[in-house]
């Protein structure tokens, strides 16, 4: 099953700062609800060829999806590569709509094996699945609102 699935936040601060919590992949467990771990599988932490396997969880499914970073617009936007069980593209990109404001669009292009959307049919799937990732920006954008000091940028 292919799922294709947009979704959009809007976060009242300046794009730069937005992008300094969303770069910070290894951050992402925080906000992710579904992502449980995060563990490098190259040298990088960062850029173009950073490696990473995310184990992955929802509901009782869980997986380790295999990802490798294949764009990456300092500043603006993240295109991942998703490879294993679950197959396809991914990409979190920045865009200024205000002074302080920043649209966060996580858009996703993915192939599920059949044997996990069968049981409940692949509209469904979609719409949990993007239920889930909504909560996730909501998530981020309260804590980049909450707190733009929290990282440790250093």
């Amino acid at each position: 099953m292919r799922a294709q699935i947009r979704i959009t936040q809007t976060i009242k601060r300046p794009k730069e700062l937005v992008w300094s919590y969303l770069s910070r992949i290894d951050d992402h467990v925080n906000w992710m609800s579904d992502a449980e771990s995060i563990t490098f599988t190259s040298s990088s932490r960062s850029g173009i060829g950073t490696k990473f396997v995310c184990l992955t969880k929802v509901g009782p499914i869980r997986l380790r999806d295999k990802m490798e970073i294949t764009n990456w617009k300092e500043g603006s936007e993240i295109t991942i590569q998703h490879s294993g069980v679950v197959s396809g593209s991914g990409s979190l990109s920045l865009d200024e709509i205000g002074e302080k404001q920043t649209l966060l669009t996580w858009r996703e292009d993915l192939n599920f094996p059949a044997i996990f959307i069968a049981p409940i049919g692949p509209f469904v799937a979609k719409k949990a699945l993007g239920r889930i990732w909504k909560l996730n920006l909501k998530r981020f954008a309260e804590r980049v609102v909450a707190d733009p000091l929290e990282l440790d940028r250093g």
